[in-house]
């Protein structure tokens, strides 16, 4: 089986191709093999590109413990630009079906901007059981104190916390406690925030699901820059700097709707015996 592997800023993804070739149907079983560090390719998830009867194309991702996120940012930038390369996608305007939404997607020479839409502050819906409307600079306890977060969906759950001293805040301790807090029923992403000036802001992103920490996040980004605008800590447009590199992005006034901007990039290509 024919593979490519791809990354945003270190948040890898083993590309299979439906379209042009075979890839094997349990999708869920194949990330397992796939995306082990030590016995497979190693990545954080595959993005398995398939036919599309609304879109030029569908994107499905699944990480090595089985789960399927309803949409991706990063997965998205970088089928994105596998698609348009290979002639999946010939325009350099392209839409992509996700599990969560269609997403518009525009090539621009080596980056590659998507519109990830409006941020959901409902809080039934990202889902949680606060029993709040919207969940903004909110406390939220934990076994030994109390802090304070903003929370939201993205088509994903987030929940953002903002600290003072980012590089020597202890996420490895603080992720799985909030990210598996019992107001959130399907747990939760965690990005922890240290704003930088009005343009900047650094991120550190503990992704639900046994994940852990990962080196970026695109809907993490997003998530933190609508957190920022929320609690009139910074503008719109910011660049957010990630373990993994940086990345653009911003919450535009005119339409409500979220933008992130990042340049995908190739790490091989291969064939993988599988099964």
């Amino acid at each position: 089986m024919k593979f490519t592997k791809m990354h945003v800023n270190g948040n890898d993804f083993v590309i299979l191709d439906a379209i042009n070739g075979q890839v094997p149907e349990d999708y869920e079983e194949a990330a397992k093999e796939i995306c082990n560090r030590n016995l497979g390719v190693g990545c954080n998830a595959i993005a398995v590109i398939l036919n599309s009867q609304k879109a030029d194309f569908l994107v499905r991702v699944f990480k090595e413990n089985s789960s399927e996120p309803r949409i991706s940012a990063n997965a998205i930038l970088c089928a994105s630009r596998y698609a348009y390369d290979n002639k999946i996608a010939e325009k350099k305007a392209i839409k992509v079906e996700t599990r969560a939404k269609i997403v518009n997607v525009n090539i621009e020479d080596d980056n590659i901007s998507a519109d990830i839409g409006e941020p959901d502050l409902e809080t039934k819906k990202i889902p949680s059981t606060i029993n709040k409307t919207r969940f903004v600079n909110e406390q939220l306890k934990l076994k030994d104190r109390i802090i304070r977060a903003t929370c939201m969906s993205l088509g994903n759950p987030h929940c953002i916390v903002f600290v003072d001293k980012l590089a020597k805040y202890n996420i490895w301790e603080e992720g799985p406690v909030i990210g598996k807090h019992e107001e959130f029923p399907r747990g939760t992403n965690v990005e922890f925030v240290q704003v930088l000036n009005d343009k900047e802001i650094q991120v550190r992103v503990w992704e639900r699901g046994g994940v852990g920490e990962k080196l970026s996040c695109g809907t993490g980004a997003c998530a933190a820059v609508v957190a920022c605008v929320l609690n009139k800590k910074t503008g719109r447009k910011l660049t957010i700097h990630t373990k993994g590199g940086d990345v653009e992005a911003e919450w535009r006034e005119k339409d409500n709707h979220l933008i992130v901007k990042a340049k995908p990039e190739y790490v091989f290509e291969g064939d993988i015996k599988y099964g």
